[in-house]
């Protein structure tokens, strides 16, 4: 399967004995997410252009693994105390598939909607925007 693919379709992952089923973020879980995944991807960002002696998100998941979980479980709705107790190797792949799905929906779907909404509503208002001979809105 492709990414886009998971865009509408859960990407499974099996971690801890169970099948997580990885799907783009809902609108009630966004801002747990957004604020979950900031020091995550603040370091990935910061490290994209550097040689690294390890995995970024493997790195997070050693050095943070309180940031890995807020976000995986924010993106997921699985509990905390799961994700804490999968290996390390498991919360890794896990974080990822998460990762990869979201920054999918984002690029693919979220972004280019929110551009063509912007220029939608943008031609609207240039179009009904007021002419130097028509009388001002709410005068009379």
């Amino acid at each position: 399967m492709a990414l886009e693919d998971y865009l509408d379709e859960p990407l499974p992952v099996d971690v801890g004995g169970r099948t997580i089923e990885v799907r783009a973020v809902r609108v009630r879980q966004i801002k747990a997410f957004m604020a979950a995944i900031a020091p995550v991807w603040a370091y990935i960002g910061a490290t994209a252009a550097e040689e690294t002696p390890a995995d970024p998100m493997l790195f997070m998941v050693m050095h943070h693994p309180d940031d890995v979980i807020a976000f995986v479980a924010a993106g997921t709705g699985v509990d905390r105390e799961f994700l804490a107790d999968l290996r390390t190797d498991e919360l890794t792949l896990l974080a990822e598939a998460v990762l990869t799905v979201n920054m999918g929906f984002f690029a693919q779907r979220l972004i280019p909607a929110a551009k063509r909404a912007r220029e939608t509503v943008a031609a609207q208002l240039r179009g009904t925007a007021l002419s130097p001979t028509s009388p001002a809105a709410g005068s009379a």
